[in-house]
């Protein structure tokens, strides 16, 4: 693993952590929902939140790899 870039790896984590708590704050949110409009709002934050997640998880993977 001598080929890493720590620094670069450390930003990514930073920016994934930084993601999973927007994705806690908009389930919190959700928790107040009061209709199916607003449920559908909400719905689709998280899904694009959990999306990033996704390719930072991604991204982070290849660097430590």
């Amino acid at each position: 693993m001598p080929d890493v870039d720590l620094d670069a790896a450390r930003r990514e984590f930073a920016y994934l952590t930084g993601l999973f708590e927007d994705a806690a704050l908009l389930a919190s949110e959700g928790q107040g929902i009061e209709t199916v409009h607003d449920g559908l709002i909400k719905m689709r934050r998280v899904s694009i939140t959990m999306g990033r997640i996704q390719r930072q998880l991604v991204i982070l993977n290849k660097l430590l790899q």
